[in-house]
């Protein structure tokens, strides 16, 4: 018997908690992962396309794993709850929390979440079997620790795809560009010596394709940003925008101790560059932007 990850001597385990809220303060209601997963509002957001590993569920061998991260859900509460158990908001809030982290790791290339904890007010600070719901005076929260894995079957695959181009189908423009875009070269300002002050020693790759190898990722992420044309001219504004959008990248790598950045595309409109060495920079009478994706990764 299995529930949506769930091996039976887990489901033993909380089987012996109660399935109501245990109340361990004035504002907090402890609730067991079984006892919130069961609720229609997290079935309603729980996606088979990405399998969840709770507390020290063993999980199947890993290619990559992310940092660990809080995802929170809340709701702003219509009434106060008193000397009653608020278990439907903390139901929804909950479910919020669960969709958080779903939807990250689709968004971000990964097909499991693994080591989730919830956060609890004791002093442990967080529980392998269940969470604690802050039912506050006017917000309702709840917070659950996990990591975004890629099991190592998709991590291979993935692998044996980028070395073989022919197996893979780039994403395609399904809407023409616009008229007021203008192409240039990301590479060749990515390799001008502006750009390099920016990035001092950090690593840049651009394209999908063949990008360096790396042990941690985050992303990816998109940056975008303008220039007016009546300072740089119109090819010198789509370059200093991309120098902006660029020096928030690097901000970024900084502030989250990462050393490089991969996979840079450019985008307009929502859709992908039609080559990934290619910046695709939208004109108008005053100003000139860019918007560029990048994942954000430590370099082995």
């Amino acid at each position: 018997m299995r529930l949506y990850g769930f091996p039976l001597l887990f489901v033993m385990l909380v089987c012996a908690m109660s399935t109501a809220g245990a109340q361990t303060s004035d504002r907090f209601y402890f609730y067991s992962f079984r006892t919130a997963l069961a609720s229609p509002e997290a079935r309603e957001v729980l996606n088979p396309a990405v399998r969840l590993y709770w507390g020290a569920m063993p999980a199947p061998e890993l290619g990559e794993q992310a940092r660990r991260d809080t995802f929170s859900g809340t709701e702003k509460n219509s009434r106060v709850f008193i000397r009653s158990e608020p278990r439907d908001v903390c139901m929804r809030v909950f479910a919020k929390a669960l969709h958080s982290f779903t939807v990250d790791a689709i968004a971000r290339g990964y097909d499991a979440v693994v080591n989730i904890k919830g956060e609890t007010a004791g002093a442990q600070g967080s529980s392998d079997v269940g969470f604690d719901c802050d039912a506050g005076y006017q917000i309702t929260t709840v917070r659950l620790t996990a990591q975004l894995a890629l099991t190592k079957s998709a991590s291979d695959l993935a692998a044996e795809i980028e070395r073989d181009p022919a197996r893979w189908v780039p994403p395609k423009r399904t809407v023409p560009l616009s008229k007021n875009a203008i192409i240039l070269s990301l590479q060749e300002i990515l390799d001008s010596s502006d750009a390099r002050q920016i990035l001092g020693s950090i690593k840049t790759h651009v394209g999908l394709h063949h990008a360096p190898a790396y042990s941690e990722r985050w992303g990816p992420e998109e940056y975008g940003d303008d220039a007016r044309i009546s300072e740089f001219g119109t090819e010198g504004a789509c370059k200093k925008a991309t120098l902006l959008a660029l020096a928030s990248m690097v901000s970024d790598v900084k502030e989250q101790g990462y050393n490089g950045i991969i996979k840079i595309q450019s985008y307009l409109d929502g859709q992908p560059a039609g080559k990934d060495t290619d910046l695709e920079c939208e004109v108008d009478r005053k100003s000139a932007s860019v918007n560029l994706k990048g994942t954000l990764v430590t370099v082995k």
